[in-house]
């Protein structure tokens, strides 16, 4: 069965994704900085989630996005925007994405990603288009 929610992380390589999965951040995030820490994060999940993350990692292709209004953009902390989480309310969504999944045999991958990369896109024409990003399963 498919998850109902999707995060991602892009990164410009796939070594600084794999230098903060061995990191202190990652660490820190989930839960890894004492053995406090990480029963309390693993109790918090067990509340909330059926079951673990099952993780999936794409190399980015065909990058496109439109710029955003400085008028539009979310305030931020950090770098970080800032929400407000009341526990009690789902957070408003900022945002829809359309996915969809091609099963491509490996003998057809150079075929289809020439077609993709080399066809006319009208998306930054559409209202409301955002951004589009073409994943190939990193195996």
């Amino acid at each position: 069965p498919f998850g109902n929610y999707v995060s991602f992380t892009i990164w410009d390589e796939k070594k600084h994704f794999n230098a903060w999965r061995n990191g202190e951040a990652f660490k820190e995030a989930h839960g890894g900085t004492s053995l406090f820490a990480f029963v309390s994060t693993m109790v918090s999940s067990a509340m909330v989630l059926t079951g673990a993350p099952k993780p999936a990692f794409y190399d980015g292709l065909l990058q496109q996005s439109t710029i955003p209004d400085a008028q539009e953009l979310p305030k931020t902390v950090n770098g970080w925007r800032s929400v407000e989480a009341d526990g009690i309310n789902l957070l408003d969504a900022e945002a829809f994405v359309a996915c969809n999944q091609f099963y491509v045999p490996l003998s057809n991958a150079v075929a289809f990603e020439q077609r993709w990369a080399t066809r006319t896109s009208k998306l930054q024409d559409c209202e409301g288009f955002v951004s589009f990003s073409m994943l190939r399963r990193d195996v």
